[in-house]
């Protein structure tokens, strides 16, 4: 029998077969029908029937889920009237998977998004290898998500195809890889090396330049080059700039002149921004004299380009950290090039030479920085009875003559305007500061660990 308990004429609650506690000490009055139960007078064995049996309903719901769609939909719910709207709508036959996977497309857009603004942040700090790998990383994502249940990602990968930063760092690896295959050249131990060595007294005893030079053999050279081609490979050690100093030095060429090159009579340059990720053009006029009477004029149209390496590549690993300049010539007849407009040749003998830089924080002088060049270069036909013995001279005191004028131009930097210049690009330098900074600071650590041992 149900009956409503009312104690002093208020109601208090639903007694079931006089099991509740009122009902068996005699403190409720008399009893009205009702359908109403208070839950502080239920039984606690219906209690505990109730909740085993909702239990069991919500367990088998879940089982229902499982099995119809193969996998527990987890959604950007976070209440419980959120989740009981989702298993309502599976029962009722909502498509949770397409549900599901639109979120999954969402996120990986979002995802897409935040890589290409990390790929062009990496383009404007000059680590070009470390952008170009993660550009591949994620046209791999695109392939692989790609499909109906994607459908946008044919769009992003066309957009990302035609971006103007993304275009010019794909033209710029392949640069890149042109110019890294010159290093093998360097490499070879079995073949005949002239060698010359000077010290530069004038700026310390540390300071050294190393010069050895071959002819290429017939295999090596470039088919399109002069007959008569050298490999050339310099070190400048020591040199008294800091690393975005020397970078700056070799890469805004508008800010150039010719009292920072020995022999130089002009040079006319244009210096490329963060939209040609810092490609530089540079036109530039000299003489070599092979006696007080022979003056011989040369000149040469270049671009150059820079990579930083926070971590060296495989062919220069054992010189650790630090920036890639590289220079190659102009094609000849070529008015428009990499988006510079090119100047009109000089009278004299135009040169041709692709050429890397490699800068490094120094080994031995803190502050100071080491230089290592590599260049294959075409050599004129008036030029090709020079015996390379004599010309590997000519370049060590040409180079050191280059080690004082960089000295001088290094106190002129804010008067020619490379401070300013520097102070404006930090994408740039600033990575490159922090880079010099990181190996200082691993060689002293390295230097307190031996110390310690």
């Amino acid at each position: 029998m149900t009956a409503l308990c009312t104690r002093n004429g208020s109601v208090t609650g639903l007694r079931l077969s006089c099991r509740c506690r009122c009902c068996a000490t005699g403190k409720h009055g008399s009893f009205n029908s009702a359908v109403v139960l208070s839950r502080k007078h239920r039984a606690p064995d219906e209690r505990a029937a109730k909740r085993w049996l909702c239990g069991a309903v919500l367990a088998c719901l879940w089982i229902a889920c499982i099995f119809a769609y193969r996998e527990i939909p987890v959604l950007p719910v976070h209440s419980k009237a959120g989740n009981l709207r989702i298993i309502a709508g599976a029962l009722c036959g909502v498509n949770l998977k397409r549900h599901s996977a639109n979120h999954e497309n969402r996120s990986s857009r979002a995802y897409v998004e935040e890589e290409v603004r990390r790929i062009k942040a990496l383009c404007m700090s000059g680590q070009l290898l470390d952008a170009y790998a993660a550009t591949e990383r994620l046209h791999e994502h695109l392939d692989a998500i790609g499909g109906s249940e994607a459908n946008w990602t044919g769009s992003l990968s066309k957009e990302l195809k035609t971006d103007p930063i993304l275009e010019k760092l794909q033209k710029r690896h392949a640069n890149l890889q042109r110019y890294l295959a010159i290093l093998s050249l360097a490499s070879r131990i079995n073949v005949s090396w002239i060698e010359e060595e000077g010290t530069e007294l004038r700026v310390g005893p540390e300071s050294r330049v190393h010069v050895r030079t071959r002819w290429l053999d017939e295999h090596e050279r470039d088919p399109s080059g002069a007959s008569a081609q050298t490999v050339l490979v310099m070190t400048m050690s020591n040199v008294r700039l800091t690393l975005p100093q020397m970078t700056a030095l070799l890469l805004e060429m508008d800010l150039n002149n010719p009292e920072c090159v020995e022999h130089c009579t002009s040079i006319h340059g244009v210096s490329g921004g963060p939209e040609q990720l810092y490609q530089s053009y540079a036109h530039v006029t000299g003489h070599l004299g092979l006696s007080n009477v022979l003056q011989i004029t040369l000149y040469n149209d270049i671009i150059k380009e820079c990579t930083v390496f926070r971590n060296p590549h495989e062919s220069f690993n054992h010189l650790g950290p630090g920036v890639l300049v590289s220079e190659s010539s102009v094609p000849p007849g070529v008015m428009h090039y990499e988006g510079f407009e090119i100047k009109r040749g000089s009278p004299g003998i135009r040169m041709s030479s692709n050429c890397l830089i490699y800068c490094t924080p120094s080994r031995e002088v803190k502050g100071a920085i080491d230089l290592h060049y590599v260049a294959r270069t075409n050599v004129p036909k008036m030029l090709n009875l020079l015996p390379l013995r004599l010309a590997a001279k000519l370049l060590v005191t040409m180079t050191c003559d280059n080690h004082i004028r960089m000295q001088r131009v290094s106190g002129m930097f804010e008067q020619l305007g490379f401070a300013q210049r520097i102070a404006a690009r930090r994408e740039l330098y600033g990575n490159i500061e922090q880079l010099q900074a990181n190996v200082t600071l691993q060689k002293l650590r390295s230097g307190n660990q031996t110390s310690t041992q």
